[in-house]
C-alpha cells in the first residue's frame, strides 16, 4: 500500500466547491456516464435500501489499472478521454466525458469512497480509497480561489497487485461511497414510509415502472421521498432506453435515438431494477386523436458551421390539449452524446413572448450530436448563454415555435378547430331539441332536411309532409355555430306559425318551444 497526492486544477476546484450537482441523481449520473465512456453494458447501482449508509455503483467496463488511475489523480480535471477521437473505437458509442472530473462528482454524496478497479486482459486489481475529508481542509482555506496551476487535495491510499480469487477474466470498476452526507441520508430515512417505488423482486419488469411513473403524475414532484426522485432522475438523465412503445405514440419519428440507444446496450440498475426513460406521451390516457387531442410537430434538424465549428442536432416536440403531468416533463430537454443536461426547460431557453398555458401542454427533446460542448458549464447542468453555439440552438428553437409556420400558431389554429367542432356539436344538439320540442309541447312532428344546391330563398317548408327543405344561401352565415343557431329561429318559427291563430297565441307557442327541458 501506498499514498499518491491528489491533485486538481484550482479553477476546476473552484466550481466543484460550489456544489455543482444540484441534486444526488446528477452526482451519480457523472459516474454512470463513465461507465458508459468504459464500454460498459451493465451497471449496478445500490444504496443499501432501507440503511442508506454505503452507496455503490458497479459496472463491467474495460476497467483502468493502478498506473491509469494515478495519472487521473495527478490532475483532476484534464480527461485524456478524447484523445482518439469524439467516438470509441471498441463500441461506437459516442465519448460523454471530457472535463475529467466525474470521479469527484461523489464528492456531493458521501465524505470517503473506495475506488475498486480490474482492467481487461490483466490478471491484478488495485483498490484506492479517498478521504474527502481533506477537501473539506483545503476548502476552509480557500487558497485554490486565486491563481492558475494545481492545488493537491491530500492523498490518496493505493493497494495495487491484489488477486482477483472471483475470475481472472473479469474487468470491472466499483466505486463504494461511505459516510454518506447527514442530510441526505437522513432524508432517505424519514422518507421510507411515504415512498412510491417499492422494491418487491430482484428482476422486477417495466410495467412496475409504468405504475411509478402512473403515480408520480398524481403527485407534486417536489413532495416525492428522496429515493423516488433519484429513480426518477436517473432514468431521466442517463443514456437508457426508452420504455418499451415510448415515448412518442409514433416511435418512429425519433427512430434513430431509440436505435442507437438499443445497439448501445447499456443498462442501469438501481436496487436491481431496471430504470429506463420514465415518461410516456400523451401523459394524459383520455387524449387518443392524433392532431385533436396531440401532436408530434416536423421532426427537427439542423446541421451548420457556426464559428468555424459544426453544430447539429435533431428532436422533437410533442403537444398535447392538457396540461403535461408531471410538469418537470413539460419544456425542452437537450441531450449531448445521449445524457442530459440539466432538466427540462419550461422557458424553452427564455421564449420571449408570453404564451400562455401553451407552454404547459408541450414538451420535447434536443439530441446533440456534435458542438455545443464548449457552451457546457462546469456542472454539466447548464450553459454559457452567450456561446455562439447556444445562441443559434436557442434562435432556432425560437423560430420553429414562433414563426409564420411555427408551432404555436398551429397550436391556436387545432385549438380554434377543436372548439368549433364542440360548438357546432352543442348547437346540432340545441336544434335538435327544438324539434323535439314541437313535438312534445305541439305535437307538431317537422323533420328537416339539408341539401347543397342553391336557391333564391335560404329555405322553403312542404306543409303537407311538414318538411323543412335549407338550400345553399347567402342567407346563412358561413360560421356553423351562428348557422345552426338561425337554423333553430328558423325552425321554431315555422312550428308556431303552423299552429298559432293570432299573434298572441304565436308568442304564446314560440315561449312553448324554447321551454325544452322545464
Amino acid at each position: 500500500m501506498h499514498n499518491i497526492p491528489i491533485n486538481v486544477s484550482k479553477k476546476i476546484l473552484a466550481d466543484i466547491s460550489s456544489g455543482i450537482y444540484r441534486t444526488p441523481a446528477n452526482a451519480l449520473k457523472e459516474l454512470v456516464s463513465n461507465a458508459f465512456d468504459a464500454s460498459a453494458h451493465r451497471v449496478y447501482i445500490s444504496t443499501n435500501a432501507p440503511y442508506f449508509d454505503i452507496f455503490t455503483c458497479e459496472d463491467d467496463g474495460g476497467g483502468i489499472s493502478a498506473k491509469e488511475f494515478e495519472e487521473i489523480l495527478d490532475i483532476i480535471g484534464s480527461s485524456r478521454k478524447r484523445l482518439g477521437g469524439d467516438v470509441s473505437k471498441k463500441t461506437g458509442r459516442p465519448i460523454i466525458g471530457k472535463i475529467g472530473i466525474g470521479l469527484l462528482a461523489v464528492a456531493q454524496i458521501c465524505n470517503k469512497f473506495t475506488v475498486i478497479s480490474k482492467k481487461e486482459g490483466e490478471e491484478k486489481y488495485f483498490e484506492a480509497t479517498i478521504d474527502l475529508k481533506q477537501f473539506d481542509d483545503v476548502e476552509k482555506e480557500k487558497s485554490y480561489l486565486q491563481g492558475e496551476g494545481k492545488i493537491s487535495l491530500g492523498t490518496c491510499q493505493i493497494e495495487d497487485d491484489l488477486k482477483d480469487e472471483i475470475g481472472a477474466k473479469r474487468h470491472y470498476t466499483k466505486i463504494i461511497m461511505e459516510e454518506l452526507k447527514e442530510g441526505f441520508r437522513t432524508k432517505l430515512l424519514q422518507e421510507e414510509s411515504k415512498r412510491i417505488f417499492k422494491i418487491t423482486e430482484k428482476a422486477a419488469k417495466s410495467d412496475n415502472l409504468i405504475k411509478f411513473i402512473e403515480s408520480i403524475k398524481k403527485k407534486n414532484f417536489n413532495a416525492l421521498s428522496q429515493y423516488d426522485q433519484l429513480i426518477w432522475e436517473l432514468g431521466l438523465l442517463c443514456p437508457v432506453d426508452y420504455l418499451d412503445n415510448g415515448p412518442l405514440p409514433h416511435n418512429d419519428v425519433i427512430k434513430t435515438e431509440v436505435e442507437n440507444l438499443n445497439k448501445y446496450n447499456f443498462k442501469v440498475f438501481v436496487d436491481g431494477f431496471e430504470i429506463r426513460k420514465p415518461f410516456f406521451f400523451p401523459t394524459d390516457k383520455t387524449l387518443s386523436k392524433k392532431d385533436s387531442d396531440y401532436k408530434i410537430y416536423p421532426y427537427i434538424s439542423f446541421n451548420e458551421k457556426i464559428e468555424g465549428s459544426i453544430l447539429r442536432f435533431t428532436g422533437y416536440l410533442f403537444h398535447q390539449r392538457t396540461k403535461i403531468e408531471p410538469t418537470e416533463l413539460q419544456g425542452i430537454l437537450i441531450r449531448i452524446k445521449g445524457v442530459a443536461v440539466g432538466s427540462y426547460d419550461r422557458t424553452f431557453l427564455h421564449y420571449p413572448k408570453a404564451e400562455g398555458p401553451m407552454f404547459n401542454q408541450l414538451s420535447g427533446e434536443i439530441f446533440v450530436e456534435s458542438g455545443l460542448e464548449e457552451a457546457m458549464n462546469i456542472d454539466r447542468n447548464s450553459f454559457n448563454e452567450a456561446h455562439p453555439h447556444f445562441l443559434k440552438l436557442q434562435q432556432f428553437l425560437w423560430d420553429y415555435l414562433g414563426g409564420q409556420n411555427g408551432v404555436f400558431k398551429d397550436i391556436r389554429k387545432r385549438s380554434k378547430e377543436r372548439q368549433d367542432k364542440v360548438h357546432k356539436k352543442q348547437s346540432e344538439e340545441e336544434l335538435m331539441r327544438i324539434i323535439e320540442s314541437l313535438k312534445d309541447k305541439l305535437a307538431l312532428d317537422i323533420t328537416l332536411e339539408r341539401q347543397s344546391k342553391s336557391s333564391e330563398y335560404p329555405y322553403s317548408y312542404n306543409k303537407k309532409e311538414r318538411k323543412i327543405t335549407i338550400f345553399s344561401n347567402s342567407f346563412w352565415a358561413k360560421d356553423s355555430k351562428t348557422r345552426l343557431f338561425q337554423e333553430k329561429v328558423v325552425v321554431a318559427l315555422i312550428g308556431a306559425r303552423e299552429i298559432s291563430e293570432d299573434i298572441d297565441s304565436f308568442e304564446k307557442n314560440i315561449l312553448k318551444i324554447f321551454s325544452y327541458g322545464k
